[in-house]
């Protein structure tokens, strides 16, 4: 039983929105679905309801000075253990590419989105990493208080992976054997996403064309029928010709048959 299904971000597509929403309220029962949205981004429920027909009803804003503020504590991790300031920050390179090439990207906007906000609040980053996305940012305000504190300087608690990164600090070779693997596999990984990117507009854009026409939708079934039938008439021909083919090798061996045994009489 779920009773609520909460999605941080807008989905990478409206479809899988659909489908996560009704995760919930089956069988009769309710259930709801929250969407969280920053101001920038309220385009998104308007497009929802254009082109899935989904109207999304606004939540009345929750008192701020009632929710518990757990980033000192998750960035008090990640000062503690490096493991945890690792993922921290490979998770948010992640959220901003994927932000980059979300299907409804002329509505999600990259540029509009405070970077610096998001990383400081939503993943309690201590530092932020480099990357193309932040080079002509502000970043003057974020995290000040822990500017001090010193990456290298900040062990691992798995000692497992303190010895792997022990390892690539004492033999660079491996950690450049690891580097151009991971970059041919982010260039195969990127044309992927390019190709499903394309993939999905066209889908998108058809979609549309579908929601805003109904002789678009009749005119499509239609096609599928013409399609069917002619699928149709092809098995069947090829029944025919399969019914046509037995029935001349049986004359043909019947005809041989009688041959051989006309043979056998005159022999006699």
């Amino acid at each position: 039983d779920v009773d609520w299904v909460i999605q941080f971000d807008p989905p990478t597509t409206v479809v899988q929105f659909v489908h996560r929403c009704g995760r919930t309220a089956r069988l009769g029962r309710l259930g709801n679905a929250l969407l969280m949205l920053l101001p920038n981004e309220e385009a998104y429920v308007n497009f929802l309801l254009n082109s899935q027909k989904v109207p999304l009803k606004e939540m009345i804003a929750v008192d701020a000075s009632k929710i518990e503020n757990i980033v000192p504590t998750v960035r008090e991790l990640a000062t503690s253990d490096k493991g945890v300031y690792d993922r921290s920050k490979q998770a948010f390179v992640s959220y901003v590419q994927a932000y980059a090439k979300h299907e409804c990207s002329l509505l999600l906007r990259l540029k509009e989105l405070d970077l610096c906000g998001v990383a400081e609040g939503a993943f309690a980053l201590v530092h932020l990493p480099r990357m193309p996305e932040l080079r002509n940012r502000d970043k003057s305000k974020f995290n000040q208080e822990n500017q001090t504190v010193n990456a290298e300087s900040i062990p691992y608690k798995d000692k497992s992976l303190a010895k792997k990164k022990q390892m690539e600090k004492d033999d660079p070779t491996l950690k450049i054997k690891k580097r151009v693997k991971t970059v041919a596999f982010s260039i195969q990984k990127e044309n992927k996403l390019r190709k499903r990117l394309k993939r999905l507009r066209r889908e998108q854009a058809e979609n549309e064309r579908i929601a805003g026409a109904e002789d678009a939708v009749a005119e499509t079934e239609k096609h599928i029928d013409e399609i069917a039938n002619e699928y149709s008439k092809l098995k069947r021909q090829r029944r025919l010709q399969r019914f046509n083919k037995i029935q001349k090798i049986k004359k043909k061996n019947s005809e041989l048959e009688l041959s051989e045994n006309e043979q056998l009489s005159d022999m006699e």
